[in-house]
């Protein structure tokens, strides 16, 4: 499956998860506003719904009905008669006549009725009141309709002042109030009153703004959210799992890149310190972006942190850059409002991006600029509109900060590159590809100066990539060590014998003594380090050119060396070594196998002669403990065998007779 298969199968495989949990209710089922925080996005209900009152408010109005439920009162008339029949004998007893009793009568202090005002008032504050008269007839009035007991006693008072001064205050007691409070229908309508407020407090309908962006969640604020979230019918479970999602993909992703992931990235302390800078860059950046804009606390730089990655660590089919990407997504999930909604909208488009944007040629970069905005928008509005419905009106602010972000992530991403390149001693796409142009100043000079080696080169690129590509190891770093192992005999190139035009003709070797032809013939390795540094060649082709001779030996003037010793003389045999190290990865020796290989089948001109001297020439490396390092078994050496076997029995390689192997 192709790398951009699987991001679409990944980003898809995540946003099918969601959509099966949640069914496309998810951008406030995880949200936690902060009480006293602002909010980064305007709030707005998918769902009609009721605020009810709190219970403190709910009691508080209840009782505000209760008391102010109208008092039932009985109208007593048998009272009113008794009342005014004790008046009259009182008067009678004192000397009044019946002319004088019957003006007292005709005033008719009851009135409506007479009520005790003081006596109501010390329990209800209603103004209201039911009178229920003698044939069960009810009569709705209010207080202010009836007189009040001392106001009566007050104006018959008056009246009895001017004839009966001492006895005025005790004759006008004998007025009682005829209204008569009935404790058990009244506690009846109270409570009525009271089963009536309605618990509801306002009603919301679906679209309502429930706060603008920027504004605070305050304690009435959550319970209006809090009201929303159970119209919405989020069981508690559901809740619990969106919060619950982001950790456990810091848990899960965790132990999985680091069972598969961690040991490529710790093979040198460079690529530990480059891939914890990255997410720290990425980790900065977010942290900047949410102080400086509350808005976009939604968003985080994880494309720039998987675009990074994706270009300096992704290869043979390790994605560091996804498991990384969400990682980071989860644990920036942890410090946001609404962690599972930041979770989706940071994964994915980093987990889209990454792929196109590794090979860092200009399409690529357009196609992860591209990608990055569209997923980034397309996700936070399908997360919206899948809420709130197909009325929502897309907040214009947070999809320029969508689209900002990814494309501020890829500009840095691209910039930083090359000064990463140098200062981590890494290499990327972008560098493999002019390593491995005919432009590149070290092969042109190859081309000019030494064409024999150049061609060597070539054919030393070719097998070794083949067999990389058959070991599933790094194609490119192969190519490009075959390339560039022999530049160190750029130095004196006709000291080589395959830039030796005419070598029947003359051979400087010949002429010389073969501990200095061997000292000029291994220089060519330190030489080659030399013009790497020089031209900033990536450390991995450093390392092989250092070791495609590893600790081997320059056999030819070895052997001239034993021939050319004086009886009893002793060969410094150390003066024809390598210095070596072994090759200590899998390309390099490779490249050593590949050189080997090239060099013997030069030699010859018969195919089977070619297997067995190419055959004898890996086995020979394996003897000595070449591949003790680098992990090249008998397995993979046999594999190797038969890829270079499969191109030199198809290739017109040119002949050289008596190639001095080993050199």
């Amino acid at each position: 499956m192709g790398r951009k298969t699987m991001a679409v199968v990944v980003a898809g495989g995540i946003l099918a998860i969601w959509v099966a949990l949640f069914g496309g209710k998810a951008v406030f089922s995880d949200w936690n506003p902060t009480l006293g925080e602002p909010v980064s996005t305007d709030i707005i209900t998918p769902v009609r719904f009721e605020l009810e009152y709190s219970r403190e408010a709910l009691d508080s109005l209840r009782n505000l009905a209760r008391v102010a439920a109208p008092v039932v009162l009985q109208l007593d008339s048998s009272l009113r008669r008794r009342s005014l029949a004790e008046l009259r004998v009182a008067l009678e007893n004192l000397g009044a006549d019946s002319s004088y009793t019957a003006g007292i009568e005709r005033n008719d202090y009851y009135g409506n009725g007479i009520i005790d005002m003081e006596a109501l008032r010390a329990f209800t504050s209603s103004d209201s009141v039911v009178v229920v008269h003698g044939d069960n007839t009810r009569t709705h009035a209010v207080m202010q309709s009836y007189t009040d007991i001392r106001e009566a006693r007050a104006s018959l008072r008056r009246v009895l002042q001017p004839a009966f001064p001492e006895f005025a205050e005790s004759l006008a007691d004998f007025l009682r109030a005829d209204l008569i409070p009935v404790p058990s229908a009244t506690d009846s309508a109270a409570n009525q009153a009271a089963n009536r407020v309605d618990r509801v407090e306002r009603v919301y309908l679906q679209g309502d703004t429930l706060l603008r962006m920027g504004g605070i969640a305050d304690h009435e604020f959550l319970r209006v959210f809090n009201a929303m979230n159970s119209a919405a019918s989020y069981p508690g479970p559901l809740r619990a799992a969106a919060r619950l999602i982001p950790p456990v993909f810091i848990v899960v992703m965790g132990i999985a890149y680091g069972a598969k992931c961690m040991g490529k990235v710790l093979t040198s302390p460079f690529r530990v310190l480059l891939l914890g800078s990255i997410w720290m860059l990425a980790l900065v950046c977010t942290g900047l972006l949410w102080k400086a804009d509350p808005g976009s606390r939604v968003i985080a730089f994880s494309v720039f942190g998987a675009c990074m990655t994706a270009v300096f660590f992704d290869s043979s089919g390790v994605y560091h850059s996804w498991f990384l990407a969400l990682l980071f997504s989860a644990l920036a999930a942890l410090g946001s409002e609404s962690p599972f909604t930041l979770f989706i909208v940071s994964a994915l488009p980093a987990i889209s991006t990454s792929g196109v944007f590794r090979q860092v040629s200009e399409r690529g970069i357009s196609l992860a600029l591209l990608s990055s905005i569209a997923f980034s928008v397309l996700v936070y509005w399908a997360l919206h509109t899948m809420w709130i419905g197909p009325g929502y009106a897309f907040n214009l602010g947070i999809v320029a900060r969508l689209a900002g972000v990814p494309f501020i992530s890829i500009a840095i991403a691209r910039v930083l590159i090359h000064p990463v390149e140098l200062l981590f001693r890494v290499t990327t796409p972008l560098t493999y590809a002019g390593l491995l142009s005919d432009s590149h100043p070290l092969r042109v000079r190859m081309r000019s100066e030494a064409m024999g080696t150049y061609q060597h080169s070539m054919q030393v690129a070719e097998l070794a990539s083949a067999a990389a590509r058959q070991l599933g190891a790094d194609q490119d770093l192969a190519r490009m060590g075959g390339y560039y192992h022999d530049i160190g005999k750029l130095k004196q190139p006709g000291m080589f014998i395959e830039n030796m035009t005419d070598q029947a003709f003359y051979n400087p070797h010949d002429h010389m003594d073969p501990y200095e032809s061997a000292a000029v013939i291994i220089d060519h390795v330190a030489s080659g380090l030399k013009l790497a540094r020089k031209h900033h060649l990536p450390q991995e082709v450093g390392d092989i050119i250092r070791e495609h001779h590893g600790t081997g030996r320059a056999m030819s003037f070895l052997v001239k060396a034993r021939k050319n010793a004086r009886p009893g003389e002793v060969v410094d045999e150390r003066a024809f070594e390598y210095p070596g190290p072994p090759p200590r990865s899998i390309e390099a020796a490779l490249v050593m196998t590949a050189d080997a290989a090239s060099s013997a089948a030069r030699m010859l001109n018969d195919k089977d002669e070619i297997a067995q001297a190419v055959k004898r020439t890996i086995q020979e490396k394996d003897a000595e403990g070449q591949f003790d390092q680098c992990g090249l078994n008998r397995s993979k050496q046999e594999d190797v065998w038969h890829v270079f076997m499969d191109i030199l029995n198809r290739t017109d390689y040119e002949r050289v007779k008596d190639y001095p192997v080993g050199s």
